[in-house]
């Protein structure tokens, strides 16, 4: 397993935000973590291979607070970074256990003021719905 960098540290970061959000464990006030997190001009390409941009994100996860289980967890594991003018290239999985278990494995782009401006997303394995 690779060394875990700084952006790895992020991604981590960010993915309890969204465990312990989906999971209604946060208050509202606390919504700014993820507002800060994502650039203004932040896209996600999807699984799927949908493009989301990040308005629609944020409403997206601003209204889905409480929508998962209890128990439901978010684990993210480091495959690799790396820095390019200023930028981490950091790919990583994540795997969901809640109400669907999945995995997939994502590329972010974040700066070095960890602010994320894309991701993409692949399945690793497929939605169970």
């Amino acid at each position: 397993m690779p060394e875990r960098c700084v952006c790895h540290n992020e991604v981590a970061r960010l993915h309890r935000f969204f465990q312990e959000w989906f999971a209604g464990r946060l208050d509202e006030d606390e919504f700014g973590t993820c507002e800060l997190a994502l650039a203004p001009g932040f896209v996600i390409v999807t699984p799927a291979g949908e493009l989301v941009e990040r308005e629609q994100i944020l409403t997206a996860v601003r209204n889905h607070r409480g929508g998962e289980p209890a128990g439901f967890e978010i684990k993210t594991v480091p495959r690799s970074c790396k820095r390019v003018r200023g930028l981490h290239l950091s790919t990583y999985e994540e795997h969901q256990q809640g109400t669907r278990s999945t995995v997939r494995v994502s590329t972010a782009v974040i700066d070095d003021e960890m602010v994320w401006h894309k991701v993409h997303e692949t399945w690793l394995t497929t939605a169970e719905l």
